[in-house]
Parts: structure tokens; sequence; C-alpha cells
């Protein structure tokens, strides 16, 4: 009796004209060892008892196997768009990241910095600060302890509700930010100064556009208008 090995290899053999060689070249295919082959014109018109052409064997090492029709690498052109702007994120961000640990900071930490260089000399509630984040701080009061050690903001509760803690910026914080200043504009030039004016407003619609439906209604974010 023949086994079912074989008589698969007959039926594909029959159907598809191909014959079955090493699968090494396609151990996890249903269809590992099988080929198809075009023949070309001038080649013999020599026949098999079928009347096929006889199948030709090849070499793995020297086929590559191309198709147009090749599975997306995304779900859908949602999914791209996300990812494109996660991949985006992520090489920015990597300049960033290289400027601000020269000053040991984080973006988080800076961002807090110049939103208290806005209000100075004024103070603003913790819970406020935390709202106007670029990013929101999974831990602010780690963020805000690190800053005090530092000397560059203080913190202090008033005396009508002891509850709310205010923070505000000092001397020492107003001055590091003065000397990051030129060094952020050149890390921010790197980063997007290829693109021309344009195209930058137009990239500050579209991405205002995409975030809009998911920020809070009190954000100053969703308020915000493009230039």
């Amino acid at each position: 009796m023949r086994s079912n090995d074989n008589r698969l290899d007959e039926r594909i053999s029959s159907r598809y004209g191909v014959e079955r060689h090493s699968t090494s070249c396609h151990p996890r295919s249903a269809f590992a060892g099988y080929i198809k082959i075009p023949v070309p014109n001038d080649l013999p018109a020599t026949r098999t008892n079928s009347g096929r052409q006889p199948p030709k064997r090849f070499d793995c090492k020297d086929f590559t196997v191309t198709t147009a029709a090749r599975k997306s690498r995304f779900d859908s052109l949602q999914q791209e768009a996300y990812l494109s702007l996660w991949r985006t994120y992520d090489r920015l961000k990597s300049l960033e990241d290289e400027l601000f640990a020269e000053f040991d900071l984080s973006a988080q930490q800076y961002n807090a910095l110049r939103l208290l260089e806005a209000i100075h000399p004024g103070t603003m509630p913790t819970s406020a600060l935390g709202n106007k984040l670029i990013s929101r701080a999974p831990d602010m009061t780690r963020l805000l302890d690190r800053l005090e050690i530092r000397e560059l903001i203080h913190r202090e509760r008033r005396s009508e509700n002891r509850r709310v803690v205010e923070v505000g910026i000092t001397a020492a914080g107003l001055r590091l930010l003065t000397d990051l200043a030129a060094s952020v504009r050149e890390c921010h030039n790197r980063q997007l100064g290829h693109l021309p004016e344009k195209d930058l407003k137009q990239l500050v619609k579209l991405l205002h556009a995409v975030r809009f439906p998911h920020e809070d209604e009190n954000s100053v974010w969703r308020r915000e208008k493009s230039s």
C-alpha cells in the first residue's frame, strides 16, 4: 500500500507540474519541498507519458522567491499610521534624551521647569502642573522631589488650604533653563530642521486633528490652535 506521503506527492506533481525535493527551503510550509518552475518556450519538447513537460529540479541556494501578493506588514492603514508615529517619536526622542542626559534631566523634568518658568514668580498646584505636562508623569511626587533636591524648584503649602501643594521655580532653575535654551533650539533643528516651514505647519495641523478626540476636555492641548 502506498504511503500518504507518496499519494500527496503524486497529487501535487500531477496538478502543479512540480517535483518534490529537499525541504530545507521552507521547513514550516505545508508545501515544503515544492515549487512551481516556469518552463521556457525554447526547451526541447520532451514529454512524459502523461503529455506534461517533465518537472525541473532547482538548487535552493540559487533560487529566490518573490511575490507581489505577499502579506502586508500591517493589519490596517490605521495601524501603519500609528506605528509610524511611534517609530518617529522614538527616533526624535533619542536626540532629546542625549541632550538632557548632559544636564542630568529627563524630558518630563525639563517640561515641568518650562511650565513653572511661564508663571514665575507665581506658583501653581501640583495637580495643575501634572495636567499640563506633555506626557503624564506616573509619579509626580518623585519627579518634583528630584528637582527640589537640586534646588531647581520650591514647594509650599498655603495656610488657607494645607492640602494643596504649590510649586514654583527657583533662581537656580531659571539659570538652568537659560543655559539649556540654545542647545534645545539646536536639538529641535536636528529633529525637524530638514522639513520646510510649509510641511511643518501642515504636520502640526494633522497631529492636532489626530489627538483632538482623545484629549481631555479641559486639556490645553485640546484648545491649542496651530499657527
